[in-house]
């Protein structure tokens, strides 16, 4: 630690160790924010949809995998349950 007129400079280990600290403690936040939440998310079998539908799940929500496809949409209700989460797929068009 460098100490320059009384303010404190963190030196980049330190400053690495913060930044790991911070994201931690947002991790832990996101995740009491969503524990026990149900997550709807439509266009869940691929893309944004689905990378949403597994980090939702990851965080403690349970999902509900919304997609046209039923065999993608149930692949990625597989994998949130694999990973420890709770989902269910439900058939949806939004045209």
């Amino acid at each position: 630690m460098v100490v320059v007129a009384g303010e404190v400079v963190l030196t980049r280990s330190r400053e690495y160790e913060l930044s790991a600290l911070l994201s931690e403690i947002r991790r832990i936040r996101l995740m009491a924010t969503l524990d026990g939440k149900v997550a709807v998310i439509t266009g869940a079998s691929s893309g944004i949809g689905e990378a949403a539908a597994l980090l939702f799940g990851r965080e403690g929500a349970k999902v509900v995998v919304a997609a046209r496809r039923e065999d993608k949409g149930q692949a990625v209700v597989s994998e949130v349950q694999t990973a420890g989460g709770e989902a269910m797929f439900v058939k949806t068009d939004v045209n």
